[in-house]
C-alpha cells in the first residue's frame, strides 16, 4: 500500500533527505548524540509503560489479555481498551520509525521485508510476552553476538538468528510449562 501512495511516500523511491537533529552541527559526534537521544526515548517509553502496567488501567489490560470474556462480564469495556492499547502501541512504533528515519535520512516501503517482521516478533516473544523489558533484555536478538554469525553470508546469518531465537523461546517456555520439559534438542 505504501508503495502505491506516491503522493505520500514517493512510491518505491522512498523519502530521502530526512534531516537528522543537529547532524551538520555535530559532525562526527552525531551518532553518539543520537544514541543518547534514542536511549532517552527508550527510557521514557519504558517508564511510561511501567506506570501504565502498574495502574488500574494496566490491570484491566492484563485481565483482558488473560480472558476477555471474563473482563467483559466484570464490566470492562473490552473493545475500548483494545483500541486504546492498539493506538498506544502504534504511537510507540511511530516514535521508533521517526527515530529510525531521522537517523538514516531515508525510508522506503521495501526496507522492512516480512523476514524482519518475523525477527521482531520472535525477539519480543522470546523476551516474554507482557514484559516491558522482554525484547531489549534478550541478548539473543543481537545478530553480532556470535562472531561466526557476523562473518557468515546473509542467508546463513538469518538461519542462525532464527534458530537461536527459536531455542531461546522454547527454553523460556520449558521453564514456564512443565509439559515442555521433555523436549530435547539436537545440535
Amino acid at each position: 500500500m505504501a508503495a502505491n501512495e506516491i503522493w505520500l511516500t514517493r512510491g518505491a523511491d522512498g523519502i530521502s533527505g530526512i534531516p537528522g537533529p543537529w547532524k551538520r552541527a555535530l559532525g562526527q559526534d552525531f551518532n553518539a548524540v543520537y544514541f543518547l537521544i534514542v536511549v532517552a526515548a527508550l527510557a521514557v517509553v519504558f517508564v511510561v509503560m511501567r506506570r501504565i502496567d502498574r495502574s488500574p488501567y494496566g490491570r484491566a489490560l492484563r485481565a483482558i489479555r488473560e480472558d476477555a470474556q471474563v473482563a467483559q462480564v466484570a464490566g470492562k469495556p473490552v473493545l475500548r481498551f483494545k483500541t486504546e492499547a492498539f493506538a498506544l502501541s502504534a504511537g510507540i512504533a511511530g516514535l521508533a520509525g521517526a527515530l529510525y528515519g531521522h537517523f538514516t535520512s531515508y525510508i522506503a516501503p521495501d526496507l522492512f521485508l516480512p523476514l524482519i517482521t518475523v525477527y521482531i516478533f520472535l525477539a519480543v516473544a522470546s523476551g516474554g510476552t507482557g514484559r516491558p523489558a522482554g525484547a531489549p533484555g534478550n541478548p539473543a536478538v543481537d545478530p553480532a553476538a556470535r562472531p561466526e554469525v557476523a562473518a557468515a553470508p546473509r542467508a546463513m546469518a538469518a538461519i542462525a538468528q532464527a534458530r537461536r531465537l527459536f531455542l531461546v523461546n522454547t527454553t523460556a517456555q520449558q521453564n514456564e510449562d512443565p509439559d515442555l520439559r521433555s523436549v530435547r534438542f539436537c545440535r
